[in-house]
């Protein structure tokens, strides 16, 4: 463990393939991993932010991820400068398990400055992850591609700091797109590196401040759809919730589309079941509360 061997290729129907990507459309077919890979009963949850992160983001960074690991959380996040390096150390520091995706392949660690950081990674027992195989050097459109899967990987996406035009909106549009909660820490109003984590609250992200903050929403919404028995008033109704519930999101035109139902008839039980907290919007999509 922890050199530059060893690489091992998943695919879907591997047992070390990452689970949660089996839920994303555009999962990729094979998957490259180096270290001891997630395993199903892992929580997992992406802390991602700017590279150019300022002391405040730091902390922050500091702060909710030492709180997560504490709480037996997995941290995922891609191994760049600022948000994303702070993360993965201090999960390291905290004695956590951490993971990072690469968007070029495992032997070309990017960037480059980082590889020590990849290395005490895979010496805590943690894994480094590439769709790409082993040699390929990143491209600017592996960045995108890097994010979507950082999003699938994780059961939740924290952002703790970001600019106005920042890559983390891919991963965060992708959560969005694949019905993953997506939690935002607010800053400064003078800090330009907060108008991104505004933005994203506006459209629809949850404000936190804590850790405690964030696993108490988490687990508020598994515990509200015990309680609520699942009790619908139409057919519809049921139909909408199983499909979003199986598909982890979905916008209005979907459920149209996959019901063949009139337009007014599928806002109308939306409005109910939303009205009844079984589900919910975010970022345009329709998620289970």
């Amino acid at each position: 463990m922890g050199t530059l061997l060893n690489i091992v290729t998943s695919s879907p129907k591997s047992e070390t393939y990452p689970s949660l990507l089996h839920t994303i459309p555009d999962f990729p077919e094979l998957i490259y991993h180096q270290g001891v890979p997630l395993l199903s009963s892992d929580r997992v949850i992406a802390v991602v932010g700017t590279r150019n992160m300022t002391a405040y983001g730091a902390m922050v960074t500091r702060t909710l991820t030492k709180g997560l690991v504490e709480r037996g959380w997995a941290i995922l996040s891609g191994l760049a400068f600022g948000v994303d390096a702070e993360s993965h150390t201090t999960a390291l520091r905290c004695g956590g398990k951490t993971a990072a995706v690469l968007p070029g392949g495992l032997l070309c660690i990017a960037p480059h400055t980082h590889t020590q950081l990849a290395q005490r990674i895979l010496n805590s027992g943690g894994v480094l992850y590439s769709e790409y195989e082993p040699n390929v050097e990143p491209r600017k459109h592996h960045f995108f591609a890097r994010n979507r899967l950082i999003a699938g990987m994780s059961a939740a996406v924290l952002v703790t700091e970001a600019g106005s035009r920042s890559g983390t909106s891919i991963t965060v549009s992708r959560a969005a797109e694949y019905g993953r909660p997506v939690f935002a820490v607010p800053g400064p109003i003078t800090n330009p590196y907060s108008e991104g984590t505004k933005a994203f609250i506006n459209m629809g992200a949850t404000l936190v401040t804590s850790a405690e903050d964030l696993l108490t929403y988490i687990d508020e919404g598994k515990s509200r759809l015990v309680r609520q028995q699942l009790l619908f008033e139409s057919e519809i109704e049921r139909q909408i919730f199983e499909y979003v519930q199986h598909v982890g999101g979905a916008s209005i035109e979907q459920l149209i589309q996959q019901l063949h139902e009139r337009p007014e008839r599928v806002i109308r039980a939306l409005t109910s079941l939303e009205i009844r907290g079984l589900i919910h919007r975010s970022f345009g999509r329709y998620l289970t509360a």
